[in-house]
């Protein structure tokens, strides 16, 4: 793998075939830092991340908790807070 498709797949561009980023390509995507995105992801705000032993990414486009789901459904909270009724 070359270098720049490294940096492709990190920052998680149009030119990557990346399917899953990780939190400093999220919250490069969304223009903050990753202690916030990883404090919305922590308060459910944010989808909640595939984990694969210590590996942690976040899905780009497969199924309903992926980031762009998350984006069509106008970036809503994950959890709903409060009662139910």
């Amino acid at each position: 793998m070359n270098v720049a498709h490294v940096a492709a797949e990190r920052i998680g561009g149009p030119e990557s075939r990346a399917v899953a980023i990780d939190a400093d390509a999220c919250a490069s995507r969304y223009g903050i830092s990753k202690r916030h995105w990883m404090r919305l992801v922590d308060a459910g705000k944010a989808p909640q991340p595939l984990r694969l032993g210590r590996l942690v990414r976040w899905a780009i486009s497969s199924g309903s908790s992926s980031l762009e789901a998350w984006e069509a459904n106008g970036c809503k909270p994950i959890r709903q807070v409060g009662r139910a009724g």
